[in-house]
């Protein structure tokens, strides 16, 4: 299992490739989960539970849609079950590293937070996105 995580951490700093990852139909289910999980986490902290819910069922369906039109159009659809399991399994680490940033930008917006609290967390997150795209 460790060695799994270090396989979707070295994704995030590119140094392994979709490819490395292994073909298993349950991991591919449990990164899913995971994905959507913490997308529902980082939604919550912006909006309602029912809107929460919903924006990561779109994000998880977006990702696996998309990955499938990708692999459908290039004639590859036989390597979805590793790259929907890299995706999803990167992007879950990436939730993970985004969740503290997320947590300062929450409180930096409050009236009586730091000023500087929020520019923080706002070039954080700038970096973060920029990093992951």
């Amino acid at each position: 299992m460790l060695r799994t995580l270090k396989l979707f951490v070295d994704l995030c700093l590119l140094r392994a490739n979709p490819q490395d990852v292994p073909h298993s139909v349950s991991l591919e289910l449990l990164t899913l989960v995971a994905y959507s999980a913490l997308s529902y986490v980082l939604a919550i902290s912006n909006t309602t539970p029912g809107t929460a819910l919903l924006a990561a069922l779109v994000d998880v369906g977006m990702l696996v849609g998309l990955a499938y039109a990708g692999l459908w159009i290039l004639d590859l659809k036989n390597r979805m079950t590793k790259l929907v399991t890299a995706l999803a399994g990167s992007g879950a680490i990436w939730q993970l590293v985004a969740l503290p940033v997320m947590n300062l930008l929450v409180a930096g917006s409050d009236k009586t937070a730091n000023s500087a609290l929020a520019m923080l967390s706002y070039l954080l997150l700038l970096a973060l996105g920029a990093w992951a795209i």
